[in-house]
Formats: C-alpha cells, structure tokens, sequence
C-alpha cells in the first residue's frame, strides 16, 4: 500500500498521475471479485475467467511499474 500513497501524494505534483492510484485499486478490487465469482463456476469457465483476470492483472502491474518509474526520476 506504500506505493498507492506515493501515487496519491505524487498526483498533486504530477498532474498526469492524477487519479491514477484511485484507478488502479477499483480495478484490483473488481478483479478481486470477479475472482470470488469464478469459485462458483464451471472448471472450463473458471480457467477462462482467470486467465482473463491474469491479463487485466498484467496490465495494471505495468501502468503501476511505469508509474514508479515516473516517481522515481522525481
């Protein structure tokens, strides 16, 4: 959670990170629950739902890394 309260405190420097931290956490958390919605579903269905949210799960992780980066050279 260090890093969303760095984006936060970064947004009113940087203003193209503005909004970015509060974007990032309402993605993890649908995935979160799209997770906890996939338990209930077919094996076949399951995988797909996950491999889906493995994608969605990549592509925040490099909004974040590139983010971080941006922080970095701060």
């Amino acid at each position: 959670m260090k890093f969303f309260v760095k984006c936060i405190d970064a947004k009113d420097r940087i203003p193209s990170l503005a909004g970015r931290g509060a974007e990032t956490e309402n993605s993890l958390e649908n995935l979160r629950n799209s997770n906890l919605e996939a338990k209930n579903e077919e094996p076949s269905q399951k995988m797909t739902k996950l491999e889906k949210n493995l994608r969605k799960m990549t592509r925040i992780l490099k909004k974040l890394e590139k983010i971080r980066r941006k922080l970095k050279n701060l």
